[in-house]
């Protein structure tokens, strides 16, 4: 699931090359998702540096608490990542691009 090294122009005017990024956008433009599984989609044991990269690129990407049961009876709150409504307008000309890049 490799992404290709060409560049994409976002909405804004943005440049995306790197595979983690695009992968990272790609997925979260199906949804909220959990560092845990964002570790293994963008290809990283480090999700929250690619988002942190992502946000100095302009997005938004908050981290909502969520509320959980462990395996243990004990209540957790972990976060998930999601694309805020500008988030969205920023990708969505590149989305099938994405999608294309990802597929190899």
């Amino acid at each position: 699931m490799a992404a290709g090294s060409k560049t994409y122009v976002l909405a804004d005017g943005q440049r995306i090359a790197n595979p983690r990024q695009i992968r990272t956008l790609l997925a979260l433009w199906g949804g909220p998702i959990g560092r845990e599984a964002m570790d293994r989609i963008a290809g990283s044991s480090n999700s929250p540096d690619v988002i942190a990269r992502l946000r100095r690129k302009g997005f938004d990407l908050p981290c909502e608490p969520i509320r959980v049961t462990d395996r243990d009876g004990k209540v957790s709150r972990p976060g998930v990542y999601l694309l805020t409504a500008s988030d969205r307008i920023k990708v969505e000309p590149c989305i099938e691009l994405f999608r294309l890049a990802v597929k190899g």
